[in-house]
């Protein structure tokens, strides 16, 4: 909404593919940090076809492959002869033509994941050359908005549904055990399964679980973790069933109206330029702006937009009830009026006792 000389010379659009680790701030006092596992592979060119690597890190393919599907940054994986563990690097840099990329070592190796080293000794020839991305697992229920299966509804009952979400408890294990109950009534421990359990201790550790290290009450209220390998103050992130579904009202408003009286110059309001508008920094809020927030989760439709030719608000055209009946004075938000002779139509506002906008 402010005029700026800066000019754009470049947008970078980032995508799920470019997530490489997770991590969440303090909550408690202990941090989060994930790497993401990269189990989505993809080829540049078909089976069979041949990669030449250096050991500088330069890495070929006939026919421009690499113009398209890969991107500075991206890892990429192959097998060297003689390591059991398979090879990742980043690509640092992409070729005008697409015929080549440069490759650079990672950081580390993980054993049993990757070794992070370029060729070493000699160029490398391989057909085993794949681009590899993180996966969402059951992206479909990842989210807290569902699609309903009809498209006009007027009612739901949500009293026999069931929700699954994810809650972290922290705890003190001592002796290789910790017990974490829920105290919400509602509220019961999934079944086990290795995606929807995590331990993570306050150094930095985690647990790998089993189905024998997690002990359930009978009513699922409380869980018993065992054979834990460290006796310090850790983090349960569980998975956890909700019954009982709260329904939530949401109320179509027919018709409503909303002031835009915000200002991007700095004299607004102030007296000097006497506009009867407020200056204000936030852009979508000004009646200068390109774009107007209506400040509505849910909008349907916009039906009229009125400008003041005065420093106050903007009126509606009004309707001043002379002659009062029950059939206007009892109209209700977003109902037509149809005038008998005239045939002109007005849409309901707001009423008063004797008007209606």
């Amino acid at each position: 909404g402010v005029d700026d000389s800066k000019t754009i010379t470049a947008v970078t659009e980032f995508s799920i593919d470019d997530i490489k680790s997770i991590y969440q701030a303090a909550i408690g006092g202990y941090t989060f940090n994930a790497d993401i596992v990269l189990s989505r592979e993809g080829s540049p060119a078909p089976a069979g076809t041949e990669y030449t690597i250096t050991t500088g890190g330069t890495c070929t393919v006939a026919g421009a492959r690499f113009s398209r599907g890969i991107k500075v940054n991206d890892i990429v994986k192959y097998q060297k002869s003689g390591e059991t563990d398979p090879t990742f690097n980043r690509v640092s840099a992409v070729n005008s033509n697409g015929s080549q990329i440069t490759l650079v070592a990672l950081g580390t190796d993980v054993t049993g994941v990757c070794q992070k080293e370029l060729p070493s000794g000699a160029t490398l020839v391989t057909s085993d050359f794949k681009i590899i991305r993180p996966r969402i697992i059951d992206g479909k229920d990842s989210s807290f908005i569902s699609d309903m299966p009809k498209a006009a509804i007027s009612s739901l009952d949500l009293t026999s549904s069931e929700i699954s979400t994810r809650q972290r408890f922290t705890f003190t294990s001592s002796g290789g055990t910790a017990t974490i109950s829920i105290t919400s009534t509602n509220e019961f421990f999934e079944v086990f399964d290795e995606e929807r359990y995590n331990v993570s201790y306050a150094n930095g550790g985690i647990q790998i679980l089993r189905e024998a290290n997690l002990v359930f009450s009978a009513d699922r209220k409380s869980v018993t973790l065992k054979q834990l390998s460290q006796n310090s103050t850790a983090v349960l992130t569980a998975t956890v069933k909700r019954t009982q579904v709260t329904s939530q009202k949401k109320t179509l408003n027919e018709c409503n109206k909303i002031i835009i009286n915000r200002s991007q110059k700095t004299g607004s309001g102030t007296g000097l330029l006497g506009d009867g508008l407020t200056s204000s920094d936030v852009y979508g809020t000004r009646v200068q702006d390109k774009e107007i927030g209506l400040h509505f989760p849910d909008i349907v439709r916009v039906l009229a937009v009125f400008e003041s030719s005065t420093t106050g608000d903007p009126n509606l055209p009004s309707i001043s009830l002379i002659n009062r009946s029950a059939d206007l004075t009892n109209t209700i938000n977003g109902e037509l009026v149809v005038g008998e002779n005239s045939g002109a139509t007005a849409r309901v506002v707001t009423k008063a006792a004797g008007s209606v906008d």
